[in-house]
Formats: structure tokens, sequence, C-alpha cells
């Protein structure tokens, strides 16, 4: 008698079942072999049951040509959740599959197709492919895949590398029960209205009427787009929720922010887009190339009205022209690094573009580039973006606030940074996506970097986004370091090193001193007290500082006024700059996917330069996370500062990661110490150019470990003496388990 099903429940369409293992059964009375021919008639799907016995699944077909098991091929294919190409492995996770079986017997041909449904997974509900085919799933998909192999493959856990796709849809922070709410407003009730030109003088009379009221507060947005000129100003709230219905969307009329919020507390968005009428980017097609002229001619998409006053009849002050290339498998542009990424930015004093002019008649704009900055003369029918904005204007400015919260909310398009924030405690960003808009021939999101944040401290969690097309980095989570200019037993001085914006310095802060040429830490202490002198401050501190020292030009961090960031179960891609800039620390990187990006992915650094960012980054770990086409380094781990003694950056570890066929080293460190880079698959680094890239670089740095990961490459361009870890200047190196497969 056959045991219950129990383990797991299928379907087949047609007259499909499942069956283990193989069943192949002759036509009655055991028939002699058919002709050679076309049996795709005789071959058919079985309807019968099936007992389970823990056996990895397959699929009971039958002929009547009396042809045993082994003359047939059985193919399975993913169709959904998991798409995935044909494989002999049978599936073992719940999904709809579609099933083929194929004769290979010499002389005969015939195929039969049908569907098959799983309800319940098989034992540990991990697919057995082998380490090829598990590359392939690495590389094709942003998504990790239920899957698992007997070979090699370097990931301790191949299942969780990659981005969770149920937990990309889920809302974290969600709007609580209408009874929650000591008040519900609709601002519909307070004419602010999608049928409006302008709604910002009557949003701002409504806000005023709200600030006094206690309790929490809901102020809803029925679907509907709304239309604002000015940037609103949030100064003193708290306890609100701005919620939208259906699909809602705040379009900004004029080139300028959306919010400006400042010391408030408890602030929730959610369901509201943002979006602005006028797009600073425009698209267009190279249709002329002149080398002697140093021009090029766009024939701009008919989405843009460059006749609008704000693109200067062509001319572009502040702003960029990138050249774009099409990615095949994801069906994406992003930008060509063989092509012209050239901008205009008083920021680092860069004026790429010196010139340019409209025609209206042939809709076609020329832009004239200035020697000296590589200017290269693309091809015709070249895809190009040109922008009219530089880091002017942001589209959320955040100051002195505490829990600040975003849910599912989509930024098209800033004139500066997405969301820019400043000495803020706690935040949390679930699905706040800076991406294109659908339907639109724009090219770009944000002409500067998507989340700026400075002097924040608390949780900085960012989960389940995408940040995508902006021109400079996807995220930057920095402080600023002060200097010394006096000093005496446990009082200094110190002057801020920007004028960006005001850093603060709190007594009961916990500051760290480095040596101005080392950085090395040469001292931490705690603030008792503070006086503020408006670019400098007096600072008293717990205990006398160390004898012996010249503390004058040192650089000073505040520890405690740095944030502790996650970024979990995010798409960052298609990008000029970075994608993450991490100058902090105890922070976790997990679950995310990094492809085309141009000037590296994630870059863990501190250095001493004109931005004089900080802090010196401890304890970061990189997990789970796939890396695949970008260029430069995909994790680099550096400090740039001349003179930096070994081991200045510490506790970095990069585990169970995959990276693929980028142009750079895999993992770069330079200047660190006690780093683990454990349990990695490198498929072919430095494949996208003929230079002599490796797996893992290790530079100056002391207390290093690899272990436990394979360096799979092609073989042909390399020199198998730079496919693994390279190690220079490093002093206390481990290497245990490190696999090269060097493949036919």
């Amino acid at each position: 008698m056959k045991k219950p099903f129990k383990k797991f429940k299928s379907v087949f369409a047609l007259t499909a079942a499942v069956c283990f293992p193989f069943l192949f059964s002759a036509c009655a009375g055991g028939s002699p072999v058919a002709p050679p021919g076309d049996i795709a008639v005789a071959i058919f799907a079985e309807d019968t049951a099936a007992e389970w016995d823990g056996a990895v699944k397959a699929v009971a077909f039958t002929n009547d040509r009396g042809l045993p098991a082994s003359d047939f091929r059985t193919e399975y294919e993913g169709k959904s959740p998991t798409v995935y190409a044909k494989t002999e492995t049978p599936p073992t996770q719940a999904g709809t599959y579609s099933v083929t079986v194929t004769c290979v017997k010499a002389g005969y041909v015939g195929t039969k197709t049908v569907t098959l449904t799983v309800t319940e997974p098989v034992g540990d509900g991990l697919d057995a492919v082998t380490k090829n085919e598990m590359i392939d799933l690495m590389r094709g998909s942003v998504y990790r895949d239920p899957v698992k192999t007997g070979e090699f493959a370097g990931l301790s856990a191949p299942h969780l590398t990659g981005v969770d796709r149920d937990e990309f849809e889920k809302t974290k922070y969600p709007v609580p029960a209408d009874g929650g709410f000591a008040q519900i407003y609709d601002v519909s009730e307070y004419g602010v209205l999608p049928s409006n030109g302008d709604n910002a003088y009557p949003f701002k009379d409504f806000l005023a009427q709200i600030k006094g009221v206690s309790g929490l507060k809901k102020v809803f947005f029925p679907a509907g787009v709304y239309r604002f000129s000015q940037t609103t100003a949030l100064a003193g709230f708290s306890d609100v929720y701005f919620c939208g219905g259906g699909y809602t969307e705040w379009l900004m009329t004029d080139w300028t922010g959306a919010f400006k919020i400042t010391a408030s507390d408890n602030i929730h968005f959610n369901d509201i887009n943002f979006d602005y009428e006028t797009s600073t980017s425009v698209t267009g097609r190279v249709t002329a190339a002149d080398p002697a002229a140093r021009t090029v001619d766009l024939l701009i998409d008919d989405e843009f009205d460059m006749s609008n006053y704000r693109y200067g009849s062509g001319k572009i002050y502040r702003g960029n022209y990138i050249e774009y290339a099409y990615d095949e498998q994801f069906g994406e542009y992003y930008p060509d690094p063989y092509g012209n990424l050239l901008y205009n930015s008083d920021g680092d004093s860069r004026y790429a573009l010196s010139d340019g002019s409209y025609n209206a008649a042939t809709k076609t704009l020329r832009l004239t580039f200035a020697d000296g900055y590589g200017w290269k003369p693309p091809a015709i029918g070249t895809v190009a973006a040109a922008t009219y904005t530089m880091y002017e204007h942001h589209t959320f400015e955040v100051m002195g606030c505490e829990d600040f919260y975003m849910e599912n909310c989509d930024f098209y398009m800033s004139l500066g940074m997405m969301l820019r924030i400043n000495s803020t405690k706690n935040i949390y960003l679930n699905r706040a996506n800076m991406k294109l808009k659908s339907g639109s021939a724009r090219m770009q999101t944000t002409t500067a970097d998507g989340l700026h944040t400075m002097d924040c401290f608390g949780d900085l969690i960012v989960t389940n986004s995408v940040y995508e097309a902006s021109h400079d980095d996807g995220m930057n989570i920095c402080t600023f370091y002060f200097t010394v200019t006096k000093y005496y037993g446990n009082t200094f001085s110190c002057s801020v090193t920007q004028n960006e914006f005001k850093q603060p310095i709190e007594a009961g802060d916990e500051i760290e001193i480095f040596n101005k040429s080392t950085m090395e830490s040469v001292a931490v202490r705690t603030v008792t007290a503070v006086t503020d002198w408006g670019k400098t401050y007096d600072v008293t501190l717990d205990k006398r500082l160390p004898s012996g020292i010249d503390f004058t030009g040192y650089k000073v961090a505040d520890i405690t006024r740095t944030p502790r960031l996650r970024v979990d179960n995010c798409v960052i891609r298609n990008k000029r700059n970075r994608g993450i800039l991490v100058q902090t620390r105890d922070s976790v990187i997990t679950n995310c996917v990094f492809y085309n990006i141009i000037h590296g992915p994630l870059l863990i650094f501190t250095a001493q330069d004109v931005f004089s960012e900080g802090v010196v980054p401890q304890n970061i770990t990189v997990k789970d996370c796939k890396f695949f086409n970008n260029w430069g380094n995909d994790v680099s781990v550096v400090a740039y500062t001349g003179g930096a003694a070994p081991g200045i950056i510490k506790g970095v570890t990069v585990e169970n990661n995959f990276f693929g066929s980028s142009c750079g080293t895999g993992v770069t460190v330079s200047r660190a110490g006690e780093c683990l880079v454990k349990n990695n698959l490198f498929y072919e680094p430095g494949r996208r150019v003929a230079r002599r890239y490796c797996g893992v670089a290790f530079q100056d740095s002391d207390a290093m470990e690899a272990s436990g990961n394979l360096f799979v490459v092609s073989g042909g361009v390399y020199d198998t003496d730079y496919i693994d870890v390279q190690t220079v200047r490093v002093t206390g190196m481990t290497q245990v388990g490190n696999v090269i497969d060097v493949l036919a």
C-alpha cells in the first residue's frame, strides 16, 4: 500500500503527475521498440498517484513505443515565482515549472511539455544545482534563489545571497488604523486639491492650523496629482503622518525643494510620490559630433520642451552630460564607462561644458565641451542625457529632527539630492525609492546624491529600496572632522573644516582625536562642557589629553553623532558615481545587489581632503550581497590620506557575497586592520578590461584573513598569478581554503 502523499502537493496541466523516481513504461504486453521517427504523439504524462519517499521530485512520463527511461531527457524550467532556464535538476521549491521530456535515442525525435505546480516545498526547499548553474543564477537576477550545490562554490549559504523577493514588497512602518489617531484631516476639505494650479498657499494655511494640535495626527491626500510651486516648511511639528490614497503625487511646478523639515519629531510620509513638472534632465540621441569644434548635437526626445526658460536656451551652467550604453540582460540603460561623463560643478570646480544652444526648428541641442576634460566624439545614435542643475535644491531637507520615516514613496527627479538629512536621530526608510518614472524617457533621477546624511546618529535603516540613475552617490553616510587649534590639559579648541553646515558638539558626546598625518587614534574622551563661538568650539573633557603630543592640526570626530547604518534588501544600479559611501561605524549591508555602477558600488573609507568627511569606519559587515557588471572595485576599504598608517579602518567583514564580471578587484583593502573576507564567490574578476585584477587585494594592512573563497575564471586572458588573493606590505596574513577554478 502506498503511503499518504504529505510532504508536498503538485498539480499537472493536462494529465501530468509527480512520481519518484522517473517512470517510463512499455506498451501492454511488452511490445518491441518502434521504428525510428517522430514519436511526440507517443509520449504522455502519466496521470497516476505517487508516494512521497523523501527523494528529489521527478515527473512520470510513459510512452507506447517500449523505449526505456534512459532514452529520454527530462528538463525543468522555472516559470513563477523564480524564473530560470532549463535544467535537468528537478525543483524542490514551491512554484510553477515547465517540464519537457525529449527522446534522445538515435534516429528518434519527439518532445512533450507539460506544466507542473508545486504547492509545498520538498525537504529543505532548496534545489540542488551544479556550481556552474548556480553561477548563472547569481548573475541572471537580482533576487536570491533557493539553491544549494554539492560542489565547493565558496558561498556558505547561496540561498541567502541576493534580494529577498517577498521581503522586497513588505510594509515595515504601516499607517495605524484610524482609531489610533487623535485627529484625521482630509486636505481636500482645506482647499488642497488636484485641480488646483498651485496648492502651496492653501497647504501652508492648513499646516498653520494644525501645528499646535497634540496627539497623533493623520494628514490624508486623496488620490491625485497635487501641484506645488514652493518649498513646504515644517518647523516644530510632531506626531504627523502624511498619507496618500491610491496613486498620490506631489508635483513641483518650480525648480525648488519640496520639503524643508526642522526641529520636528515622529514625522511619517506614506504612499506619496514626488516629481517635477519640468524635468531637469533631458534625453536625446547624438546626430552629429565635431572633433575640431568639440561639439555634440542631440536630437531631443519629444517629452522635453526645451523652450522652457529654465533650460537657458541650451547652455548648461551647472549640470552634466552623460552618454549611455544598453544592458541587454536587464533591458536598462546605464552610463557608458567608455563614453563621456562630464559636468559643471562649483563644488569641485569642474567646468567641462563651456557652451550650449538649442535649435527649436530641428529640436537639436548643441553642446560645446571645454578642453582638458577628456572629451571624445561619440558615435552617431548614442543615447545621451543633459541636466541643468547640480546640487541646487534637494527634494527633502531634514535637519535637527528625531524619528523620521518614509514608507512606499518614489522620487522620480531631484534638482540636487533626493534626501539631505542633517543632525537627525533615527531615520527609517522602507521602499523609499530613487527611481526612473515608468514611461518617461528620462535617464537621470537626481543630479547629486540619493541619500546624503551628515551628523546623524542613532538608527539609520534603509530597506527594500531601489537607488538608480543618480549623478552622484546613491548614499553618502558621513559626518565631518574638526581641527584642533589649541589645547591644554583636559581642554582644547577646534574649528569647523567646512562651511556646508554647522555641526554641533554637545556635552556628553564621545569624541575621538586622530593624528593629522597617520590618522591613528590617539585619544577617546567624553565631553563635559562646550562653548560655541560660531565656527569654533572650546571643549572640556572628562580626562586630560595624553602628554608629549602636539595636538595642533589633529582631527576630531564626534563618535556619538555617528549613525548605526543598516542597508538591507536594496538594489543600487545604473549610475555614474558610487553606490554607497560608508563613513560610519557598527553598520551592516546585507542582501543588496549592485550592478552597472561606474565608480564602484561600495566604498568604506575615510579621507583628509577638501570635503573633510569622516569618521574612520569600524565594524562594518557586508554579507549576502551580489555585485556584478560594475566598473571600479566592487568593495573598497581604504584611507585616502597620505601617510596613513596600517590598521586605520578596523573590523570589516565581507562574507557570502557573489562578485561577478566587474572590471576591477572584487574586494580591495588598504591601510586597514582585522578584516575578514570569507566564503565568497568571485566569478571572472576584472573580466571587463584586459588588466591584471584579482578577487581580493590587501595592501599596507595588518591582521588580514581571506578564507574559503572560490575564484572562477574561464582562462584565456588571465595571468593565473592575478586571480585570487594579492598582498603588498601586509603583516599577519591568513589564507585558508581558497580555491582557483579555471574553466575549460
